[in-house]
């Protein structure tokens, strides 16, 4: 319920697919490896942001190689 109240999500969206396997994916890590905070295991908005600037940089300076060479 605090899932539909505080982020304003439809009560509907409990019953969407996507949110099941989410929540089943939930379940099967803590049946593997126990209790753990998501927030320590999960990556940060900067940290992502950081990873697909990385990325992309890298792909843009294989693409600008490639384009020499034509």
């Amino acid at each position: 319920m605090l899932y539909c109240v505080s982020g304003y999500n439809s009560f509907k969206s409990v019953e969407h697919d996507g949110l099941m396997d989410l929540m089943q994916t939930c379940v099967d890590f803590g049946s593997k490896y126990g209790k753990f905070s998501i927030r320590e295991a999960a990556a940060g908005r900067l940290t992502v942001r950081k990873g697909v600037s990385g990325a992309a940089e890298t792909i843009r300076a294989r693409i600008t190689e490639r384009l020499k060479d034509l």
